[in-house]
């Protein structure tokens, strides 16, 4: 496929490891969504939240993000990773 013509969906994120914080089960919710949409529509789906998840599994959130929301250089390097690795498979 043309990169140029490649149509993605991002999923949105929070940067918490805990699954059971209110926060982080309401964007899981809507990152299902999105998934869902992507997968309905034919879209390149971009997980952006399991990306941060796998950095998670070593560092902790605020060496992404003061807030949870607003990433960092490293975490504005993470979503930039992800969405090549897809634009180009």
């Amino acid at each position: 496929m043309n990169i140029n013509n490649k149509k993605i969906l991002i999923s949105p994120y929070y940067i918490e490891p805990d699954l059971h914080n209110l926060m982080r089960k309401t964007m899981d919710s809507f990152r299902n969504i999105v998934q869902k949409l992507a997968d309905e529509y034919r879209l390149t789906y971009v997980d952006t939240q399991k990306a941060f998840d796998c950095y998670l599994e070593f560092k902790a959130p605020d060496t992404l993000s003061a807030d949870k929301i607003h990433p960092n250089q490293i975490g504005h390097m993470i979503i930039a990773k992800e969405i090549l690795k897809q634009l180009v498979s």
